[in-house]
């Protein structure tokens, strides 16, 4: 079911076929509605007292370390 003509399962619960203009339309509304949720879970984060770090970019939490070998350090 990859092809733009497949049927879709709408909000709703219904089914039909979608045609490449309809399915464009649905994704921009599905990515406005995302938008709206997002920005009002923000600012609600925001009005209970949460607070917003912006990281520079290609920042790392755990940068890379040269591997660590232990092959012959230990008696036999």
């Amino acid at each position: 079911m990859n092809s733009v003509n497949d049927i879709d399962q709408l909000a709703d619960g219904s089914s039909q076929e979608l045609t490449a203009e309809e399915v464009s339309q649905v994704d921009e509304t599905s990515r406005k509605k995302m938008r709206k949720t997002i920005a009002c879970e923000m600012e609600q984060f925001l009005k209970n007292g949460g607070s917003i770090t912006q990281v520079e970019a290609h920042t790392m939490a755990d940068p890379p370390t040269k591997p660590k070998s232990g092959y012959g350090k230990g008696a036999i």
